[in-house]
């Protein structure tokens, strides 16, 4: 009899033991699937300032338009006008600062100046369309040409030297359109 209780007190133990080890196998499965679900999602950004509290969307790590507009009206400035330094930043490639170097060099020598009036920027399959103005000095002398440009740009880190995050890669004057 003796050995009966105790077979039954081992069976009903044995039986507990699956039991709280199938309930905390199913915890934990639920447990790591909040916090996948959790680690997926976007952040929570709260902007607090003195005047008030609020829940802020974060930021995408795409160019935005405008983001892409003020680069390329910056970028273009440091590559085409005359008597610009490249302001510390780190905005063209080195062959685009090569380029550059050499063009203010050749025009120094006929003592011409220029500098460039971005006007509009669009994405394109072909790259980056822009739109500008080219402004050219020749002592008192001035005339203006339209400029379209088509211009890629590669990403690169973000840093002091370069906050946009963009390059200016290659810049080609684009054809006029022969009817």
């Amino acid at each position: 009899m003796n050995y009966l209780n105790h077979l039954k007190e081992s069976f009903s133990e044995r039986e507990l033991l699956k039991l709280s080890n199938l309930s905390l196998m199913v915890a934990c499965c639920l447990l790591t699937g909040a916090l996948t679900t959790l680690a997926v999602r976007d952040p929570l950004l709260i902007d607090r300032s003195s005047i008030e509290t609020k829940v802020i969307t974060p930021v995408n790590n795409e160019d935005s338009d405008k983001e892409l507009g003020a680069f390329l009206s910056l970028a273009l400035v440091s590559r085409f006008n005359s008597q610009v330094p490249m302001h510390g930043l780190d905005l063209l490639s080195k062959e685009q600062a090569k380029a550059h170097e050499l063009e203010e060099k050749e025009l120094a020598s006929k003592q011409i100046t220029q500098s460039i009036l971005v006007q509009e920027v669009k994405r394109t399959e072909k790259g980056i369309f822009v739109n500008a103005d080219r402004v050219v000095r020749v002592g008192k002398l001035r005339s203006a040409f339209a400029f379209p440009l088509v211009v890629k740009v590669e990403r690169v880190t973000r840093s002091e030297k370069n906050p946009y995050g963009l390059r200016l890669v290659s810049v080609v004057k684009e054809k006029p359109n022969e009817k």
